[in-house]
């Protein structure tokens, strides 16, 4: 239930930090910073195939996000990258 609740609320402010309009591709963008709970909730949707990134460079959805997990004794970090390991999402974990 602690889960559901903590999933809840990262549902609700990741929704705050969306635009109100569509682009070309009929996607809502991340306007903003978003807050550290937020990010795991997007590193969750672009792990699991839930969101998609569209870059500059392309001006359409980046076929391929990699996602590169670290762990030492005490730190962790998950990293997003594209193809050209350009970073395009990141965040430290904790490692029990």
């Amino acid at each position: 239930m602690r889960l559901d609740l903590l999933a809840e609320s990262r549902a609700r402010e990741f929704l705050k930090t969306l635009g109100k309009d569509h682009d070309d591709h009929g996607c809502v963008a991340v306007r903003g910073k978003v807050s550290m709970d937020t990010g795991f909730l997007i590193g969750w949707l672009l792990e699991h195939g839930h969101a998609l990134v569209i870059t500059k460079r392309m001006r359409l959805p980046e076929p391929v996000v990699i996602v590169r997990h670290t762990d030492t004794r005490l730190f962790g970090y998950e990293e997003f990258l594209l193809t050209d390991d350009s970073v395009i999402w990141g965040y430290g974990t904790w490692v029990s």
